[in-house]
């Protein structure tokens, strides 16, 4: 059975305000914007009166009209924050510490998220390394945080909850080397043992093309078919997992077509043999593209083969038939984390080799002393301000963009005489 969100599912209480301290008075906050709002870096008094740091994720449209020309919460606000607040605690997602609105600062259609500080996503620290000519990440390194993402989505599966937007940018690396995933925007609930019916889109919500980040879109996603499966995860997982061990994105399409092209080159074309249930999806026949057999993992990504077991575990992961994926519980089961050495020490190498220096944190002398821990706040996001938009980071877009520009042009040209559009 399914059902629509009702009126009171989009009536959130606020929350933990009374507990977030700003750290203005010291130097700006601020230290990321965005089409969604801004990052901000405050700090939250908890147990004890202990203080830490808190990251402020102010939405300037949080709330959009209703129906019946009210202003109520903008869906993605509902789905991240039911997400969180349904999902017990778990070590490798982020938690919701506060919710609340400040109408005076940011406009009364605007809503702040509060969150434990990280010093930076899994996208910056890949970059980092890859513009910094640093060595490629340790398989050890890579199965730690492996282990991670499939250890947040086994408890979000669970939990009845499909993230559906997996991708580096979405994983946060902690300064004790844990690494955790965050923003739960576009992710939905479905049903469970306890037979409670899954959400359905509300008018207007229901496409899945513009669902996961287009580099880890699974293909049933690319050609229209739902995302109301776990599957959509697993196949974003393995794409991250390979884009670690390789040191770039595996699937690097310009836009859909282009993206179902990349990925068909190496997993093969759809066949009824590979892909039964492929005919059925909405896009499938729209486009024509020219047969081809899968490609073997060691002729493409030739590092995925020095470990036998995180190949096999790949070829079980990025795969074009959604059913045969792996499960969040079958990975973490998986043998490839049988032989997890020195995890301990495996984790104080992870915070050095994915931490940039100029954003590591740094140690609180006195947690209790807040006009002290205002000003070294002030001091780390002006830090992680000028490390975002210095000239070695703010050309890796730039760069990216000139070369895609080659790449796209050169795929056009490889595919003129490979894609016959059918529309």
């Amino acid at each position: 059975m399914k059902r629509q969100r009702s009126t009171e599912e989009y009536k959130i209480s606020p929350f933990g305000k009374e507990a977030i301290f700003e750290t203005k008075q010291d130097g700006n906050p601020t230290f990321a914007r965005g089409a969604f709002g801004e990052l901000s870096l405050a700090i939250f008094r908890g147990d004890e009166d202990q203080f830490r740091f808190v990251a402020i994720k102010t939405l300037r449209a949080a709330l959009v009209p209703s129906a019946e020309g009210q202003l109520q919460l903008s869906e993605n606000v509902v789905n991240e924050v039911s997400a969180l607040r349904r999902l017990p605690r778990h070590e490798n997602i982020v938690s919701l510490l506060a919710l609340y609105s400040d109408a005076a600062k940011h406009g009364k259609k605007s809503l702040s998220l509060a969150f434990p500080y990280y010093p930076c996503d899994l996208h910056t620290s890949l970059e980092w390394r890859r513009r910094s000519f640093l060595p490629l990440l340790p398989l050890a390194i890579v199965k730690l945080i492996a282990k991670d993402i499939f250890s947040a989505l086994q408890h979000c599966h669970q939990s009845g909850i499909l993230h559906r937007d997996l991708k580096p940018g979405n994983l946060l690396v902690c300064s004790n080397g844990v690494v955790k995933l965050c923003d739960f925007g576009i992710a939905k609930q479905v049903a469970t043992d306890d037979n409670q019916p899954p959400i359905e889109p509300t008018e207007g919500q229901t496409g899945t093309k513009g669902l996961c980040t287009l580099y880890y879109r699974p293909p049933e996603l690319l050609l229209g078919g739902s995302a109301n499966h776990a599957g959509v995860d697993m196949y974003s997982a393995g794409v991250v997992v390979a884009e670690m061990v390789t040191g770039g994105a595996i699937f690097r399409g310009q836009n859909t077509i282009d993206q179902l092209s990349v990925i068909f080159d190496f997993l093969g074309t759809p066949t009824k043999d590979s892909w039964p249930s492929c005919e059925s999806l909405p896009d499938f026949g729209k486009l024509a593209f020219k047969s081809k057999e899968p490609k073997q993992w060691e002729s493409k990504f030739p590092r995925v083969t020095e470990d036998n077991d995180l190949h096999i575990l790949l070829k079980s992961l990025v795969l074009l038939n959604p059913s045969k994926r792996l499960s969040a519980r079958d990975v973490v089961q998986h043998p490839w984390f049988a032989n997890l050495v020195s995890e301990d020490a495996t984790r104080r190498n992870l915070r050095v080799d994915l931490i940039p220096p100029e954003l590591r944190e740094p140690i609180l002398i006195d947690p209790r002393d807040q006009a002290s821990i205002s000003k070294v706040g002030a001091k780390l996001a002006s830090r992680r301000r000028a490390f975002l938009t210095s000239r070695s980071v703010s050309q890796w877009e730039s760069t990216d963009t000139k070369t895609n520009q080659i790449l796209a042009a050169l795929s056009a040209y490889k595919n003129s005489n490979e894609l016959t559009t059918t529309w």
